[in-house]
């Protein structure tokens, strides 16, 4: 890859490259610049790639001086990660990767280059919350929001020199131009059809959802924490029964959670992916929230080997989830009766409380929608 990069970062690293040339291809370099997040941060501390063919644009926060130190390794992940969370079909990203693998550098010195950083960085600052961004724990946050980004933003198709062409967005364009290089269409991954179910006794919650099968139990379970408007605050797993089985035969669940009367079942959900176990088991429980208990019924409906869309893809919702720490479905059941009736005594009290919470989904939650947004608010 050739990295066009700016003063400030070659003024870390003590090297002035040459200029680029009219030899380097686009879809192999990156303008990258180093900027501030935020209006108010005291200094640069995010890194923004973006590919000169198709305006794809990859970040990485937090990146000081240090991490400009380890420019070739942060530059690499960046990308890497940024490509893989908008769910290009892996076998294309990594044929891509493996066709540049050398490292190049050239001096950022295109006027309207500059101006794609600064419209890129002002775009990704405002695409999440700043107390998310300013997490000190978290350093990788900006491959999901950047990821959006490349879903929404509007450019024209490269036509000559100038960009006028017919709109479209990096994410399209760079599907397009990797699939001209590789000979492997970015969109056409082989999906599970997942149909999610959640009891609550008085009604049943439904969706109904597209996944390609190589996605993380990890971002499975941020899916459904988007799908049902939870918070992620609480303890989560997924569990396999046998036919016959009263006791789960696999219970996955994030290492850092301390079962200790179940750790000799328990497998660390970190890097394990849906296609490890379906089809071989045509469902699962997911688990979240022990207090409260909530499950929800996994099943598998179908296996598509050549689905080609965008991904994650809402078939059909139907039934509102209960609010985080309702106390469980008795407690659900005795606050949507007050949140419905007006004369309850504590109808007020529960509304306040519920906050933005809503009885029924709306059309545009029941619709059928791509869900690339799912990561924002969990980052």
């Amino acid at each position: 890859m050739n990295y066009g990069i700016s003063k400030k970062i070659q003024d870390v690293l003590k090297f002035r490259p040459g200029t680029e040339t009219d030899e380097d291809n686009e879809i192999f370099s990156w303008t990258t610049g180093w900027v501030k997040a935020f209006e108010d941060s005291r200094s640069e501390d995010m890194l923004v790639f973006i590919n000169n063919a198709t305006r794809f644009t990859a970040a990485y926060y937090k990146a000081g001086k240090r991490e400009i130190g380890k420019f070739e390794r942060i530059a690499h992940v960046a990308i890497k990660q940024t490509l893989y969370h908008s769910y290009y079909n892996p076998l294309a990203v990594k044929k891509y990767l493996e066709m540049d693998p050398d490292t190049n550098f050239s001096t950022n010195s295109s006027p309207v280059r500059r101006g794609w950083l600064s419209n890129a960085a002002m775009s990704l600052g405002i695409l999440v919350p700043q107390s998310v961004l300013r997490d000190k724990k978290n350093n990788v946050s900006s491959f999901s929001f950047s990821t959006q980004f490349n879903h929404l933003h509007s450019i024209k198709e490269p036509s000559g020199k100038k960009d006028t062409g017919k709109p479209t967005t990096p994410f399209n364009l760079m599907a397009e131009k990797i699939h001209d290089l590789t000979g492997i269409d970015p969109l056409v991954n082989r999906v599970f059809v997942f149909e999610l179910t959640q009891d609550l006794h008085i009604y049943k919650t439904v969706r109904k959802v597209i996944v390609p099968s190589w996605m993380k139990f990890d971002d499975f379970h941020i899916l459904i924490q988007f799908l049902n408007k939870w918070w992620n605050y609480h303890l989560y797993g997924f569990e396999f029964y046998g036919k016959a089985s009263r006791f789960p035969e696999i219970n996955l669940m994030p290492i850092e959670d301390d079962f200790t009367d179940q750790e000799d079942r328990r497998i660390p959900t970190e890097g394990r992916t849906l296609d490890e176990f379906f089809p071989e088991y045509s469902e699962m429980t997911y688990k979240y929230d022990y207090g409260d208990g909530w499950e929800i019924n996994v099943k598998l409906l179908e296996v598509l080997d050549d689905y080609r869309g965008r991904l994650p893809f809402l078939i059909e919702a139907d039934g509102v989830a209960p609010p985080e720490d309702v106390g469980g479905i008795g407690g659900f059941i005795e606050f949507r009766n007050a949140f419905l009736n007006p004369s309850d005594p504590e109808h007020e009290s529960v509304r306040e409380w519920a906050e933005s919470w809503k009885s029924e989904l709306s059309y545009f939650e029941k619709i059928p929608q791509e869900l690339y947004r799912f990561r924002q608010d969990y980052l």
